[in-house]
């Protein structure tokens, strides 16, 4: 589970843009959630953004490829006016077809 303060950030890239589906559960000051879904970008872009309601968990981040090669994935953590931190390891590779989830347990990678 990640722990965002208001304006904390999720953030996230693939190799190349709209390729890489990525739907993200938690909750919302206490209320369970869907919080955001769409497509990685090829430069580091926001995925969500902490409310101004206190404090948002990130219980499952989940990240398809539907494109016909490897892609290349990054997840980051950003604090207002810090730096991003790295949340899975550097340019994770992420086969064609492969999904992979992020979650309290850890991450799995399916195929």
């Amino acid at each position: 589970m990640l722990v965002l303060n208001t304006g904390d950030k999720i953030q996230g890239d693939a190799t190349v843009a709209a390729e890489v589906d990525f739907t993200i559960h938690g909750t919302d000051s206490n209320t369970l959630m869907y919080l955001g879904n769409g497509q990685l970008p090829n430069t580091i872009g926001d995925l969500f953004e902490s409310s101004q309601c206190g404090t948002d968990t990130i219980s499952t981040i989940i990240l398809v490829n539907t494109g016909a090669a490897i892609n290349y994935v990054n997840l980051y953590i950003t604090r207002p006016g810090g730096t991003a931190r790295r949340i899975i390891p550097v340019d994770l590779p992420l086969e064609a077809g492969a999904a992979l989830h992020l979650n309290s347990a850890g991450m799995s990678y399916f195929k």
